[in-house]
């Protein structure tokens, strides 16, 4: 009897294993679900995936089911499958599943199982309601992988009976998917760019699962401002302003001041004497503002050379001012008028014969000067008596320079 139950079993899951297309399920199995579903564990295990597929029978014992999952055959390559077996209590005995396996379309899996009955062997023997189905290997092709990348799509769950319990269209009966994976490495992802403005946002994820672990905030960007522009030039006297405005387009500005430029005296300088040149008033002006201008009054200091005879003399006054490492001098010179020779007679020196005398002049100022008037002389005779002597007196004359200058010489004549 129960042989031909089998057989009757078999025969109608023949039939119905013709799966649809793949449908795209996320939702996780409610734990207080009645109905059956499968528990997919995706267990990362170094350079490959486990992929191990549970069924959780729950009311009643499933008397077989179907699978159709695809997996995207670029991400994984699929290295070995497993089947499990397991025996179950149930009304009719103890039932033996045996699981099937169809991966002849690269990135397709198909499957189902059956209970068997027949002998009280119980090894392997499934204590509750979940038990193990089959378990891919899957290698990374690239290292990592998402959920998504595996899809359950067509299932269908049967009674011992061959009654139809549910199937993907029966709310509650979708698969549970856990993603077994240490997330020993992380990759950011960014969802908001910082900007000098704001903070961003990043979602940091597995490298390996993909899995969102957390999401942090990027800190917002210090702003990067640009060479600045000079909008109010600086004076002597008075700061200027630099406006910066920042690389990043952000509308943001900043200015700077500038410091004053201070005052650029001339090198020359203008210079005011007074009447007796006893000082001067010295003048700058500042280059860059000529209506900027700073006062010295100094004192002068002389020094004079004679006038001589013939030579005239001068004084030189000087005025000198430091400022800021400059030197700012000045010079008038006042000359005076040979003084003339002052005339005195020196000597008068007579020719032997009296014709005339040179008349010798020193000049007071300096007796290196000296002048010769050369004059010749008038005589008067006096003629000698018998008894009484004769003489004749030379006599000499001459102006010059408003003075007169005279001398005699008297020789006797015997009487």
């Amino acid at each position: 009897m129960k042989r031909k139950k089998l057989l009757s079993i078999i025969l109608v899951f023949a039939v119905i294993l013709t799966m649809c297309t793949v449908g795209m399920l996320t939702a996780s199995a409610d734990s207080s679900s009645t109905l059956p579903h499968f528990i997919v564990t995706e267990k990362v295990d170094g350079e490959n995936v486990v992929v191990t597929i549970k069924l959780k029978s729950t009311d009643e014992v499933v008397g077989a089911a179907s699978y159709r999952f695809t997996y995207d055959a670029g991400v994984f390559e699929l290295v070995s499958k497993k089947s499990f077996e397991a025996k179950l209590y149930t009304d009719d005995g103890i039932g033996k599943v045996s699981p099937n396996i169809n991966t002849n379309n690269v990135g397709e899996v198909r499957g189902n199982y059956f209970l068997t009955f027949g002998g009280d062997d119980t090894e392997n023997l499934v204590s509750g309601d979940t038990f193990d189905l089959v378990a891919f290997t899957f290698k990374l092709k690239n290292g990592s992988f998402r959920k998504e990348d595996i899809v359950f799509g067509d299932y269908e769950f049967y009674k011992v009976d061959a009654k139809k319990i549910a199937d993907q269209n029966t709310e509650g009966t979708e698969p549970e998917f856990i993603i077994d994976c240490p997330h020993t490495n992380t990759k950011d992802v960014v969802n908001e760019v910082a900007t000098c403005t704001k903070a961003g946002s990043k979602d940091v994820l597995c490298s390996v699962c993909n899995e969102k672990l957390r999401t942090e905030s990027i800190p917002q960007l210090e702003h990067s401002w640009d060479s600045g522009n000079v909008t109010t030039e600086p004076t002597c006297t008075d700061k200027g302003q630099k406006t910066y405005k920042c690389t990043y387009n952000c509308g943001t500005t900043k200015t700077e001041d500038i410091d004053p430029t201070g005052h650029n005296w001339s090198d020359v300088a203008e210079f005011l004497w007074s009447d007796d040149y006893s000082g001067a008033t010295i003048i700058l002006k500042c280059t860059n503002n000529e209506e900027h201008t700073k006062e010295f009054e100094v004192d002068s200091t002389s020094e004079t050379t004679a006038a001589a005879c013939e030579k005239g003399g001068s004084t030189v006054y000087t005025v000198s001012q430091e400022f800021e490492g400059k030197t700012y001098s000045d010079k008038q010179t006042v000359y005076t008028e040979a003084t003339g020779h002052s005339w005195k007679q020196s000597t008068v020196e007579w020719a032997d014969d009296y014709s005339y005398a040179t008349f010798v002049l020193e000049c007071e100022n300096n007796k290196e000067h000296t002048k010769e008037l050369k004059v010749y002389s008038t005589s008067k005779t006096t003629a000698a008596a018998c008894e009484s002597d004769g003489s004749t007196v030379y006599s000499v004359s001459t102006e010059f320079e408003g003075k007169t200058y005279t001398d005699s010489q008297t020789v006797k004549i015997p009487a």
